[in-house]
Parts: structure tokens; C-alpha cells; sequence
């Protein structure tokens, strides 16, 4: 998230702590489907961009609403990624365009 501030972006980041992981359901206070990727970010400017981002640790699997989630925002046009750890570079050079 800082390399996003330092890039000017705006974000919003839904947190694992939102989810009840002991009543398996999502917490009132921020309802979200399942599958919704962990960061949305906005840059405004001469080329305004929306980004979505699921990110996983390097041994996570994506779950299927993941997946799905993430072809959904490309089949609607967006730019959505799922990204580990390992693709830090990558990472850098989406949110330096």
C-alpha cells in the first residue's frame, strides 16, 4: 500500500479481520461476496484507472469465487490480477502505468 500512495493512487482494502472466520460468515460491517479481490484502486488523472487485486501468499490456492471474481472484471473490461509475492516486479510495473 505504500508503493500505491507513493504513486498517487487511492485504495481500498478489504481486511481478512472483517471476516468471522469462527461463524464462517462475513461480517455485517462490510459484506462482500465471496471471491471479491482484496484491493480496489483508483487513480485519477490524464488516464484514469480502476484496478482490482486478489492477493495470495505463495502457497495459497485461489478459491473458485476468486477465479471467478477475477474473469468477471475482465470479461467487463477492468484490469483484475491475482498476485503473489514473487510477482512484486510486476506488481510494481501495474501500478507505475
Amino acid at each position: 500500500l505504500d508503493l500505491a500512495d507513493m504513486r498517487g493512487w487511492s485504495y481500498w482494502h478489504f481486511p481478512q479481520s472483517a471476516y468471522r472466520a469462527a461463524a464462517g460468515a462475513w461480517s455485517r460491517d462490510h459484506q462482500i461476496n465471496k471471491g471479491w479481490p482484496d484491493l480496489v484502486l483508483m487513480r485519477l488523472g490524464k488516464k484514469p484507472r480502476l484496478v482490482f487485486m486478489e492477493l495470495k501468499g505463495d502457497t495459497t490456492p485461489v478459491t473458485a469465487e476468486q477465479a471467478l471474481a477475477n474473469e468477471a472484471l475482465l470479461l467487463c473490461g477492468q484490469e483484475a490480477y491475482i498476485f503473489r509475492p514473487k510477482n512484486w516486479d510486476r506488481i510494481v510495473e501495474v501500478l507505475q502505468r
